[in-house]
């Protein structure tokens, strides 16, 4: 009978019992870091993943007891790339008796768990839903292909490392990357530096420590004593610092692509990579767009993700206004909520308005045939519970690479936007596409996650605009834009022609109303009577 030690004392094993005899030197730096979270950002084949691995074995044998989470966004990928090169780790380990063996020692059998004798857990998980971990605690994360994740994932789990079985300082997070250009991963791990290195309140404790002077509690007043520092250390590892480990054959395939793709995959330089899609976009200070610019909002909504609403104008003033040229998109307002009803986000949406003479609103039209329950039990789609709230929508147009095309023409020609839209100003540069491996078509990477810029295509592709001119919103007749016509001529035909056009107007929210939304009468869907008043004139003379 084989005996089995009943407790760990101290991480006995040597490096070569994890990583062999020439680890590479991405691997031997991340298991000597001790700060709080841990970044590393590399080329292909660079070690990060099995340098992840071995440290969260090495934080296992470290600490009695600590409890370990590994995973990578999509549970097949997980599976594949991180349980079993981890699993290929600890074998050996297995067979000294540093672990406890399951009934079958295969990465790919149902349990994701495994235990070392001293009491340490591992957990294996897909991450793409966070919200199954908002009442777990661990005292490591470690997460691989992390830029696969958004800002909000990485902060959930950062949130959860307390397990209180370890000490503090031996609480730690690990995200290992590709590089993916500016992307969270970038602004937390190497921007942050940038501006942290200026500061003058830094923890008096610890010069890393991203804590300002003192240390907060759950109130944000300093404790004292302070707690731990919570500390952040950037790793950069490219695919040649491990080329003693790759086969020649791999490596001269990698370099045999154009520098371009060399560039972002071997070298990771960060400088905004393959496949993004959208520039940085133009900010400027919030101001209120001026009542008589015209008005449009676009939404994306989600069910299990925050909802995301855009406010767009154009300046039509024919001169530069409040910092804004003419003729230039503006995007002044941003609503991002998650975890609410149709009606609660209508109702806020509404309320931001405050009664603005908002054009049209256009919404994902997805949402035209995706259905939910009442009240009352009757199923119906998610853009009538919007109407039934006072909020109409017309549905998007264009698929994500034209919407694409539109911000790309929209931003050459003219627009910017407001500090006020925060989440749309960090994703339109984390837009990426990928090829597929399988049809070598293209993706956009993380789709679902860009709510902010899939409302802003949604709202550009609806601006009555040409590819010439942004300004131009003006479907009067022929005869009416015409120079050289008689004023008094002119303003008699010009009123009349507003007549009917109101006339028209009322005919189609009516009809609109009836076919959508059944027999509603439309006053149910007015609301507050922001989306159409009688007042309303978008074509007032100045």
């Amino acid at each position: 009978m084989t005996r089995v030690p009943t407790r760990l004392s101290k991480p006995t094993f040597r490096l070569r019992d994890l990583l062999g005899d020439t680890p590479a030197p991405i691997q031997i730096n991340l298991l000597g870091a001790r700060e709080f979270e841990v970044g590393m950002i590399t080329g292909f084949a660079a070690g990060k993943t099995r340098g992840l691995c071995a440290k969260a074995i090495d934080h296992g044998v470290r600490y009695p007891n600590a409890k370990v989470l590994l995973g990578r966004k999509t549970y097949t990928e997980m599976v594949n790339t991180v349980k079993q090169p981890f699993f290929e780790m600890a074998l050996p380990l297995s067979n000294a008796g540093w672990f406890l063996k399951p009934t079958r020692w295969d990465y790919r059998e149902g349990t994701h768990h495994a235990r070392l004798v001293n009491g340490s857990q591992f957990f294996f998980s897909n991450l793409d839903d966070p919200v199954k971990f908002r009442n777990e605690e661990y005292s490591f994360v470690g997460v691989d292909q992390a830029e696969e994740l958004n800002a909000e994932v990485w902060e959930t789990l950062v949130a959860r490392v307390r397990w209180d079985k370890v000490p503090p300082e031996g609480w730690q997070t690990v995200a290992a990357a590709n590089d993916q250009g500016h992307n969270w991963m970038w602004r937390r791990f190497v921007a942050f530096w940038q501006t942290h290195a200026a500061r003058q309140d830094r923890c008096a404790v610890n010069p890393s420590c991203v804590f300002l002077a003192g240390h907060p509690d759950e109130e944000g007043e300093p404790r004292n004593p302070p707690v731990p520092c919570s500390t952040r250390r950037f790793f950069h590892g490219t695919t040649l610092d491990n080329k003693h480990n790759l086969k020649p054959r791999y490596l001269a395939t990698l370099l045999s692509h154009p520098m371009a793709w060399q560039k972002h995959f071997i070298y990771a330089t960060m400088e905004g990579g393959v496949g993004r899609l959208l520039p940085d976009p133009r900010t400027i200070p919030h101001v209120e767009p001026p009542a008589h610019w015209p008005r449009w909002r676009a939404i994306d909504h989600a069910l299990n993700s925050p909802a995301c609403c855009l406010w767009l104008t154009v300046n039509t003033d024919g001169k530069e206004v409040l910092g804004i040229p003419s003729k230039w998109v503006y995007v002044y307002r941003e609503y991002w909520q998650g975890e609410s009803s149709v009606d609660q986000h209508a109702r806020r949406i509404l309320d931001l308005s405050h009664n603005e003479r908002v054009i049209s609103t256009v919404m994902d039209r997805s949402t035209f045939h995706l259905t939910q329950s009442r009240q009352d039990g009757i199923r119906v789609s998610v853009a009538d519970l919007y109407a039934e709230e006072g909020l109409l929508c017309m549905p998007s147009v264009g698929d994500p690479f034209a919407r694409v095309e539109r911000i790309i023409k929209c931003h050459n020609a003219g627009m910017v936007v407001s500090n006020a839209c925060p989440h749309l100003i960090r994703q339109m540069p984390e837009y990426y596409a990928e090829a597929s491996r399988e049809t070598g078509l293209y993706k956009i990477v993380n789709k679902s996650d860009f709510h902010s810029v899939d409302a802003l295509g949604y709202g550009l592709m609806v601006l009555p605009q040409d590819s010439q001119d942004l300004m131009e919103y003006d479907d009067r007749p022929e005869y009416l834009r015409r120079s050289g016509v008689d004023p008094a001529d002119r303003r008699h035909h010009l009123l009349e022609w507003k007549r009917f056009k109101k006339i028209e107007e009322q005919e189609q929210l009516q009809t609109l109303g009836t076919l959508a939304f059944g027999v509603y009468p439309m006053s149910e869907f007015m609301g507050n009577g922001s989306e159409l008043t009688p007042e309303y004139d978008p074509w007032r003379e100045q």
